[in-house]
């Protein structure tokens, strides 16, 4: 097979092969973290009143499956200028920072609503303001 070790993951019909050595965000894909016994798996997005809720799955070989939600709201991704196909990923990074900062006497919440400086930190990150010639 490849370099590393591979796991098929079957979702809704698709299968994908993840080694720790790639990472994948796709519906129902698995994201490998640092630590070997311990994967996100990204479950979508639903739609709500206030904003998008972003779920997913860490699923760990040392303890119980959790399930997490962000929400990102309306008047952020428009106020912030994010577009709403970076929502899944700006909620991924938060949850594998949470989850390098979790300890047993601080569990991770979850649910959570993604911060103004958070999003503002991001774009700055990711889609810096374009120069003008």
């Amino acid at each position: 097979m490849g370099v590393g070790s591979q796991k098929p993951a079957v979702k809704q019909g698709v299968c994908l092969t993840v080694t720790p050595y790639f990472w994948l965000l796709t519906l129902g894909a698995w994201r490998v973290r640092a630590e070997p016994n311990m994967h996100i798996q990204y479950l979508g997005f639903q739609p709500q009143a206030r904003g998008r809720d972003y779920s997913y799955r860490v699923i760990d070989a040392k303890s119980a499956d959790r399930e997490f939600i962000f929400t990102i709201s309306h008047e952020a991704f428009a106020e912030r200028h994010i577009p709403f196909q970076d929502g899944a990923d700006i909620c991924y990074q938060k949850l594998q920072r949470a989850l390098d900062l979790e300890t047993a006497e601080q569990p991770l919440a979850r649910r959570s609503m993604l911060s103004d400086q958070e999003l503002d930190e991001y774009r700055e990150k990711h889609r810096p303001a374009k120069r003008r010639a």
